[in-house]
């Protein structure tokens, strides 16, 4: 196995961590917030298609866009956390601190669960970064071919004629039916 396939292998956990923490527990207190299903439905399903392109990834194109996609949403994460006083970062950190400690929790608590989401957020780009990197040499060394039919097309050039004996054969003369039938015959 070679490195970039261990090191594909060995991210994959914090990936699902990242995923399940981003598609199911902060959707959870996203709508105990606003309660908007519509808000909490787009936050899980984002999470969710990153992990179906992941998994089945169909072209370059799609997990390329995958990391793009995680490469704004960490950008515009970051922004928002250094740049604004009540940012969603903070907001959401202090919410999932709060449903898991059961109070009011502190300063240390809410910064532990956003520096884990970011590292897990970082962790997630490098996976995606090195499973593009991977594709492409594929790409490069083995380009796709285009699908052959296991199957040639038919032909049904082959005609049986009738011996002087009655028996048919086909234009090769191979013998195929072996007793006396009438003039027409059909397979």
């Amino acid at each position: 196995m070679t490195f970039l396939k261990l090191a594909i292998q060995v991210l994959r956990i914090p990936f699902l961590f990242f995923i399940a923490f981003r598609a199911f527990i902060i959707p959870k207190f996203i709508f105990l917030e606003t309660g908007s299903y519509v808000a909490t439905g787009l936050f899980s399903a984002f999470h969710l298609t990153i992990l179906w392109i992941h998994m089945n990834p169909k072209s370059l194109k799609s997990l390329y866009y995958a990391y793009i996609a995680l490469t704004v949403l960490m950008l515009t994460g970051w922004f928002d956390f250094v740049f604004r006083k009540h940012c969603f970062l903070k907001k959401y950190g202090f919410l999932v601190a709060m449903g898991i400690a059961g109070n009011v929790p502190n300063s240390r608590e809410v910064t532990m669960i956003i520096e884990l989401d970011m590292l897990s957020l970082t962790l997630t780009l490098v996976l995606l970064y090195l499973q593009l990197k991977k594709s492409v040499a594929e790409e490069f060394v083995f380009p796709k071919q285009p699908k052959k039919s296991i199957r040639g097309p038919v032909c049904f050039t082959n005609t049986l004629t009738e011996d002087n004996e009655g028996y048919f054969e086909n234009i090769y003369g191979d013998l195929i039916f072996t007793s006396r039938t009438s003039n027409t015959f059909s397979i």
